[in-house]
């Protein structure tokens, strides 16, 4: 390990860790401070008796080069290879996911897909301007898949994740919606088995003892190479001189620590890491980054006396009546995680903190997940042991079509301020995944490594925006 100050890196998840891995292999000093307990973040795990649970549905795919093979390095045989397997639920009906076009004519009948093809030509032939420049989500998805589709599905799904479909951005669309178009999805249903670019993967990588396994092995290398990770700890101020960085405090069970800091890079809220800057920006921009938004999500487990339940890893629920986004078997992504005689279901509630579904207790949320089950028999109404109900506060970016205005600003003030940047889901304000995330701590580990001006970590911003989710 080389002498000096150390990078200073927040929070211990996927993009955190990466960029301490990255740091610390090359022999470069680093300390991670996390608030809670555990590493991984939204991506870690926990026990609750024989059950290793995740935090809703993860699973580890990409298309970014030189990530996959980082992480089956690290975790060898204990990366598991899973057929993926998953389906969507549309008026009372299941379906696979990515959808067949056999399957959908003959349970949605040919008069449906006629109906959808003229509604998305329609749409095609009736709007102005070039595809690329719709400023919503809704103006995005209905001139790609028209009217009708977008209706039955990505309207519906909006309403339950983020909020009203028209005041969120375009980007939302084109990052999480697997297919570009209706076009590309009809032409990838008629022929699978040729090659492009790759919207849906047909198997899935999954580490043998919980997706949090991952980010523990990756922690125990940090640790390996003389990095430091601080768990249970709060940072309370950035200390700033001449623009630079030059010291991170922060607040453990012992007090206070100061660690003098050649860099640092940040996976915490965007707001939060802004308001800890000594000096730090006006009121004026901390009150705009303030307005970036976030989903949170209430995570119900039903325990069962059962081996298995689901033939589908996960299944997602667009409909609105239908109270969860989706719903996930833990023992579908590894039989290790549970005992064989046992299950569990996650089901997905988004919500916002303090609204009245957050406020419900655990009881009324476990039993209005059931019974939407029972009414769909996905359950028979036997074999619930018993529930466990989480809250998360701050799980999806809500990228309204204000927030790439309020983030523009906020970028443009840490360009001034040399040695400091933000990554991930949350100090990227970007709903990505963990191999995006993880690709972001590579790239920002670099980038410190090299000392390099903004300009250089403003053109990785192209690339991160490029992120495309694989379903």
């Amino acid at each position: 390990m080389r002498e000096g100050p150390a990078v200073v890196v927040l929070g211990a998840g996927p993009a955190g860790l990466g960029c301490a891995w990255s740091l610390a292999r090359r022999g470069i000093p680093v300390e991670v401070l996390e608030v809670q307990d555990r590493v991984g973040g939204l991506a870690g795990s926990f026990r609750d008796g024989p059950f290793t649970l995740d935090f809703g549905p993860h699973k580890f795919f990409t298309r970014i080069p030189g990530v996959l093979e980082e992480v089956r390095a690290l975790m060898g045989e204990d990366l598991l290879e899973v057929p993926k397997r998953s389906g969507i639920w549309l008026r009372g009906r299941r379906f696979d996911y990515p959808f067949r076009m056999g399957q959908l004519l003959f349970r949605l009948g040919p008069v449906f897909g006629l109906t959808a093809l003229a509604s998305t030509m329609a749409q095609r032939l009736g709007s102005g301007g070039r595809a690329g420049h719709e400023r919503t989500y809704e103006d995005y998805l209905v001139r790609r898949f028209g009217r009708v589709l977008y209706r039955m599905s990505f309207e519906p799904m909006a309403w339950k994740v983020w909020g009203d479909p028209k005041t969120l951005s375009a980007e939302v669309a084109r990052v999480r919606v697997v297919f570009p178009s209706l076009w590309n999805l009809l032409w990838r249903m008629l022929h699978p088995g040729e090659g492009g670019k790759t919207h849906s993967a047909r198997t899935f990588f999954y580490p043998r003892g919980g997706f949090g396994s991952i980010w523990e092995a990756v922690a125990r290398e940090v640790r390996r190479c003389g990095g430091v990770i601080h768990l249970g700890v709060r940072p309370e101020r950035i200390r700033l001189e001449g623009g630079s960085v030059r010291s991170v405090a922060y607040r453990s069970p012992e007090g206070v620590r100061e660690i003098p800091c050649a860099a640092i890079v940040s996976s915490i809220p965007l707001s939060a890491f802004l308001s800890l800057l000594d000096p730090g920006p006006g009121p004026d921009l901390l009150e705009d980054v303030s307005r970036l938004r976030y989903r949170g999500a209430i995570l119900c487990y039903l325990f069962l006396d059962r081996p298995s339940v689901l033939d589908d890893a996960w299944i997602f629920f667009p409909e609105r009546e239908i109270p969860f986004n989706r719903i996930m078997e833990q023992k579908r992504f590894s039989p290790h995680t549970c005992p064989p005689d046992g299950t569990v279901l996650c089901a997905d509630i988004a919500a916002a903190e303090g609204d009245d579904v957050w406020r419900l207790p655990d009881d009324a949320i476990a039993r209005r997940v059931r019974d939407a089950l029972e009414r769909m028999k996905i359950l028979d109404g036997g074999g619930i042991r018993r529930h466990r109900v989480i809250r998360i506060q701050r799980v999806y970016p809500v990228l309204d079509v204000d927030a790439p205005g309020r983030l523009a600003r906020a970028w443009a003030y840490l360009d001034g301020v040399r040695g400091a940047v933000s990554v991930g889901r949350h100090g990227y304000f970007q709903h990505n995944n963990s191999d995006n995330a993880l690709d972001m701590g590579f790239q920002a580990a670099d980038h410190v490594l090299r000392d390099l001006p903004h300009a250089a970590w403003r053109a990785l911003h192209d690339r991160f925006d490029r992120y495309q989710i694989v379903d």
